[in-house]
C-alpha cells in the first residue's frame, strides 16, 4: 500500500499494515533481527500492524495502529528515539514520556526522525547539527522533543539534514 526509501534500503506496508523491508542491513534497518542484506522483501518481525513507515539513512521507524512509534537500525545519533545510542535490529518502542501521546505518521531523514500526532503537533529526535529537529538548538536528542510553533501538521518530509512540515492551512515550514 505504501513504500519509503532510505539510503540503501526500502520498506513498505501491505494493505493490512504488515511491514516488509529489503536492501542493505548493516545496522539492522530491515527489522528482521539480523544484519544480513536482503535482495527481496523480508517481513519485519514482532507481529506489529503499522499505518505509517519511514526509511531513513540506516534506520526505519513506523507507527502502529495504536499510535505508538517503533524504530530499528542505526542509532549513533539517537535517531531511534529510545533514549539510547544503541543500534537495534528489531522494532523498539519509542517512549513518549507523555501520557496519551499518540502519533499518526512518521518520517525519517539521514540520522533524524519526526512524527506527527493526529491533532497536528510534531515531535523530532536524532541528529541535530544543522537544527533539523526544529527545537532551536543544534543538540542531538535521543528522546522526543516537540517542535514549537507548528499546529495542524498534515505532512512531514525529511531530507539528509533538514525537515519540512505542511500544515492543514497549506503553510509549509522548513
Amino acid at each position: 500500500a505504501t513504500v519509503s526509501t532510505g539510503n540503501d534500503h526500502a520498506c513498505g506496508l501491505t494493505a493490512l499494515g504488515q511491514a516488509y523491508c529489503w536492501g542493505r542491513n548493516g545496522y539492522g534497518q530491515l527489522g528482521d533481527g539480523s544484519t544480513t542484506d536482503a535482495f527481496s522483501p523480508v517481513p519485519v518481525v514482532g507481529g506489529h500492524t503499522f499505518k505509517s513507515i519511514g526509511a531513513g539513512g540506516n534506520h526505519t521507524c513506523a507507527v502502529d495502529g495504536g499510535g505508538n512509534v517503533y524504530c530499528w537500525g542505526r542509532n549513533d545519533s539517537g535517531q531511534l528515539g529510545d533514549g539510547s545510542t544503541t543500534h537495534r535490529s528489531l522494532p523498539t518502542f519509542v517512549p513518549t514520556g507523555v501520557v496519551g501521546l499518540i502519533f499518526q505518521t512518521v518520517a525519517a531523514g539521514y540520522a533524524h526522525t519526526c512524527a506527527a500526532t493526529p491533532w497536528g503537533s510534531a515531535f523530532c529526535w536524532g541528529a541535530n547539527p544543522y537544527g533539523q529537529l526544529g527545537d532551536g538548538t543544534n543538540q542531538n536528542r535521543t528522546s522526543l522533543v516537540q517542535v514549537p510553533g507548528l499546529a495542524g501538521v498534515t505532512q512531514l518530509s525529511l531530507g539528509g539534514n533538514h525537515t519540512c512540515a505542511v500544515e492543514g492551512s497549506g503553510n509549509t515550514y522548513c
